[in-house]
């Protein structure tokens, strides 16, 4: 029997034990399998790590099979090959021999081979099948979110201009480019006012159900006269891009100076982008929390060196803006920071006081 390996054409023989030799090289290190073989494989132990690579779970420790007999190991290896849908067509004594047939044998490692193999190709078919599926998954999901979020987009701006007159026409709006019809021709145009005569024009639905009409060189930003793709932003009546449309409203960063797109993180009467939200002493990420100081945001070390609080927790070092627990003559932030000094654990009235210290009732 030929057969082609590794872009060789060799003998079945050699095909079978150089897919051995790369298949579990630490079970054949310092082993010539050509010369070697069928007798190399009586104890089971080369069949034993073949199994166990194909199928880890398989109930075979590696570890111990220099302590069991070699028929015990081929026999455990052949039932949990078969397991997997190896056939088993050899016996355990008929390896585990002083003179195992070779044509048994590679027959048997053959067959063995061809299942793995095949196993393993299922097995990479059924990971692509469900990586393609996942990124189905992942790509419907990012469409529904970003869905989602025009549609929230959309309605936040109706309940806000609800809320205020003086936003009455801030909106987000589609529109479409198309040639001037004629009857439009002495339309004039939403920003210039002049009639739209020929050419290209913008027609704009609004959220209302109403339209307006724009000549196409005059549909640009209102800021950086950029022309729109897909959305524009219009408020007090004039279009704006995504960016300016977030200047216009004030949603701009009071540290970098530049729009906030997403949601802006709110402190102090003054807009944050979330990478901006820092300590304006030590630039320190204020993502867990932020302290007043003097009208900027500070982080509780820059607070306590720069305004010391009246009171100072004696548990966390830090001052003390709420309630305060007053235990053991010292101050502590309540709740949170009154706890047993050797455990942990919350305390409320039930404590003991040791050398000034509180204690639950286990650890006094």
């Amino acid at each position: 029997i030929n057969a082609e390996y590794g872009g060789q054409h060799m003998s079945g023989r050699d095909t079978i034990l150089n897919w051995i030799q790369n298949y579990v090289p630490e079970a054949v290190e310092g082993v010539d399998l050509k010369r070697e073989a069928p007798k190399v494989f009586n104890d089971g132990k080369i069949l034993s790590h073949i199994v166990k690579k194909a199928d880890p779970d398989a109930p075979i420790n590696l570890k111990l099979l220099k302590h069991k007999s070699a028929v015990d190991n081929v026999e455990v290896a052949l039932n949990a090959a078969e397991r997997f849908g190896a056939p088993k067509l050899i016996d355990a004594t008929d390896m585990a021999c002083e003179h195992p047939d070779e044509q048994s044998i590679l027959t048997y490692l053959g067959s063995l081979k061809t299942t793995i193999e095949q196993r393993e190709k299922a097995r990479g078919l059924e990971k692509k099948v469900q990586e393609s599926k996942n990124k189905t998954r992942d790509l419907k999901d990012r469409l529904n979110a970003q869905s989602a979020r025009k549609k929230q987009e959309l309605e936040n701006l109706r309940k806000k201009a609800a809320e205020d007159e003086s936003l009455a026409d801030v909106q987000v709006a589609a529109f479409e480019i198309k040639e001037v019809a004629p009857e439009q021709k002495e339309v004039p145009c939403e920003l210039c006012a002049k009639p739209l005569k020929a050419g290209k024009i913008v027609e704009v639905e609004n959220l209302d159900g109403s339209q307006n009409i724009y000549h196409l060189q005059c549909f640009v930003c209102f800021t950086c006269k950029k022309p729109f793709t897909e959305h524009f932003w219009r408020v007090q009546g004039k279009p704006y891009c995504k960016e300016h449309h977030r200047i216009a409203q004030g949603f701009v960063c009071a540290r970098c100076s530049k729009a906030i797109i997403e949601t802006p993180i709110e402190a102090l009467s003054k807009f944050y982008h979330k990478d901006c939200f820092l300590c304006s002493h030590c630039n320190t990420s204020l993502s867990g929390g932020f302290f007043d100081l003097t009208g900027t945001p500070a982080c509780g070390n820059c607070y306590k060196t720069k305004k010391p609080s009246k009171y100072t927790c004696f548990n966390c070092k830090l001052p003390i803006q709420g309630p305060v627990l007053d235990a053991c003559d010292k101050k502590w932030h309540d709740p949170g920071c009154f706890v047993c000094t050797k455990c942990k654990k919350n305390l409320g009235d039930d404590f003991v006081s040791v050398k000034g210290l509180p204690y639950c009732d286990n650890c006094a």
